[in-house]
C-alpha cells in the first residue's frame, strides 16, 4: 500500500475563509442593480463601465463561492504519496509527479497569514501557485513531507525557503 499523508483545512483556516466571505458577498451584491438596469434597458452610465462593474461582481461571486467551498469541504486539500502530490481545489484536481518538479518555493503574503507554495515542473511553463495556509497538520510539516518525498525519488530540486 502506498504511504499517503492527507492535509485538510484547519479550524483556523475555515475561520479565515468565513471572514473573507463577507466583503466578497457585499461586492457581489453591489453589481445586482446594474445587472437589473441592463436587463430592463435603463442605462444611466455608458455600457463599458457597466460591463466592467458586472465583471467585478461576477469575480467577487466566484471568490465568495470559493470561500464557501473551502469552509464546507472536509476532504483533504492536499495528499502526498511516494510518487505524487495531489491538490484538490475548486477548479479540479492537480497532480505533480515528484520527478517532474524542478523547483519549489514559498511566498509569504506580507503581514497576512497566507502562505503560498510555488511549484515549477518540467511540463508546465508557468509556476503553479497553491495556498498552503490554514492546513492541518500545519504547512511546515507539509513542506518537510514534500522535501522527504522528493529526496526519496532522487529529486534534489531547489527549495528556496529554509523554513
Amino acid at each position: 500500500m502506498d504511504d499517503q499523508k492527507k492535509y485538510t483545512t484547519s479550524l483556523y483556516g475555515r475561520f479565515g475563509y468565513f471572514v473573507m466571505c463577507f466583503p466578497y458577498a457585499l461586492f457581489a451584491l453591489m453589481f445586482l442593480p446594474v445587472l437589473k438596469d441592463m436587463v430592463t434597458g435603463i442605462h444611466d452610465n455608458d455600457i463599458v463601465s457597466e460591463v466592467f462593474f458586472i465583471a467585478i461582481g461576477i469575480g467577487s461571486l466566484f471568490i465568495f463561492f470559493y470561500n464557501l467551498y473551502q469552509i464546507t469541504k472536509f476532504s483533504p486539500r492536499f495528499i502526498t504519496t511516494s510518487n505524487v502530490l495531489i491538490h484538490k481545489g475548486i477548479l479540479g484536481t492537480k497532480m505533480f509527479d515528484w520527478k517532474d518538479v524542478t523547483k519549489i518555493s514559498l511566498n509569504y503574503a506580507g503581514k497576512s497569514p497566507y502562505v503560498l507554495l510555488n511549484i515549477f515542473t518540467k511540463k508546465r511553463k508557468l509556476r503553479c501557485k497553491l495556498d498552503v495556509s490554514g492546513l492541518e497538520p500545519n504547512y511546515k510539516e507539509f513542506i518537510n513531507d514534500i522535501r522527504v518525498r522528493m529526496k526519496n525519488v532522487g529529486n534534489d530540486s531547489v527549495m528556496d525557503h529554509p523554513l
